[in-house]
């Protein structure tokens, strides 16, 4: 099975590379796209290329799409929809959808993703100098998106029609199909992380006093109003470590002006990009998770947690509940600003029980074996499309 993969270079993507070439070596080629100054994931070899905006307008992507059984996008962009929309009807067309690629076709779902605090201090950009240079920024780019607009019309409906297999989680499937009626896709479930390479490196165990807020600098985190929550909370003892590598640098610089006004020395901001061991090793002492999006974000630090057994708290409207709850998952709602609330509840850890249930659904679920055969399975999916392909064909002559 020819495989062309479609991709921009983030964090996830050489986990997907050794995953593919595991499950069919030596039919794997990708064309990657990356970011200016951005860091870097994907590793030259002979199997990757990496290309430019030229690309998606080129000879060499009409060749590509010829020999290719099957086309993965690894993240969806208006430049890698445009060669989903020209593939070939022999070309099976996946979609592994990372959540903010697809999530503006999610309709009213995905349109209160921050909350009043968050958007207060979004609100902020447009005001005194750097309001100023935000907003001719946010003009440049509009004048910009508007060029593209005339060759990329909405592109995400537009590509909805093509594409055969989309990869995501069953309730955001079921939004996504209830909010567009022109999905045709079916579902086959495909992962950027397995239990063993991505969740078990480092401590065996999360365990101690600490909470992690968050995942990132992106204010879906809404890190403003988990922090009036922690703020009513007694934290004697108990440092906040909160992520902040990767996102929106003004949003990070924000957080951490005002989270280490509200909690002093007990607030600790990670920087800097740390590797898998190095992060998992700095979360060691974080007993307790707190999450505080409403949409599915941040899957990789809750699968960790509930594999190492630490507490997790997450928003009731987040998909990422439904989907492990389904499960019997231990997870507990998110909690809100409440007078006399008893901090000492909030911070119990689970029992012995919660921790071996939660650990059995996370390594049964992301287990490295099922990772590989969902992959393999790809393969028939690609025979069938072929198959059915030929009998229209057949029916026509």
């Amino acid at each position: 099975m020819n495989t062309l993969h479609l991709a921009i270079d983030d964090k996830f993507m050489p986990f997907a590379q050794k995953v593919f070439e595991t499950a069919f070596p030596s039919q794997n080629q990708f064309r990657v796209m990356r970011r200016p100054g951005g860091r870097k994931f994907i590793q030259p070899s002979p199997t990757v290329q990496f290309v430019s905006k030229a690309y998606w307008f080129s000879a060499k992507l009409k060749h590509d799409l010829q020999w290719a059984d099957c086309v993965i996008i690894h993240f969806m962009t208006k430049w890698s929809a445009r060669a989903a929309r020209i593939a070939p009807p022999h070309v099976l067309v996946v979609w592994e959808g990372w959540g903010a690629d697809y999530y503006p076709l999610l309709g009213e779902y995905s349109s209160q993703l921050h909350l009043p605090l968050t958007k207060d201090l979004l609100t902020k950009r447009n005001f005194g100098a750097f309001g100023r240079f935000h907003r001719l920024a946010a003009l440049a780019d509009w004048l910009k998106s508007s060029l593209v607009d005339v060759v990329f019309r909405d592109w995400r409906r537009m590509v909805l029609p093509r594409l055969d297999v989309i990869s995501m989680f069953p309730e955001e499937f079921e939004i996504l199909k209830k909010s567009q009626p022109n999905v045709r896709a079916t579902r086959h479930q495909l992962h950027y992380f397995s239990a063993e390479t991505s969740f078990q490196p480092g401590p065996v165990v999360m365990e101690g006093p600490d909470v992690l807020l968050g995942n990132s600098a992106s204010p879906t985190n809404n890190h403003l109003e988990a922090f009036e929550v922690l703020r009513s909370l007694e934290l004697s003892g108990r440092k906040i470590i909160v992520p902040l590598s990767y996102g929106d640098r003004w949003y990070a610089e924000e957080i951490c002006r005002r989270g280490k006004h509200l909690f002093g020395p007990r607030f600790v901001p990670l920087r800097e990009y740390l590797s898998p061991v190095e992060y998992s090793n700095r979360l060691s002492t974080c007993g307790f998770v707190f999450m505080n999006h409403v949409r599915q974000e941040a899957t990789g630090n809750v699968s960790i947690a509930l594999l190492k057994g630490a507490k997790v708290f997450l928003r009731q409207k987040n998909l990422l509940t439904a989907f492990y709850k389904k499960f019997g998952a231990a997870l507990f709602e998110f909690p809100e600003i409440a007078p006399n609330q008893d901090a000492g509840k909030i911070f119990t850890p689970l029992s012995q029980t919660q921790k071996e249930v939660n650990r059995k659904i996370v390594t049964d679920f992301w287990a490295q074996e099922i990772v590989i055969r969902q992959t393999l399975l790809l393969s028939r999916l690609v025979q069938r499309h072929q198959e059915e392909g030929s009998q229209k064909e057949s029916k026509v002559t």
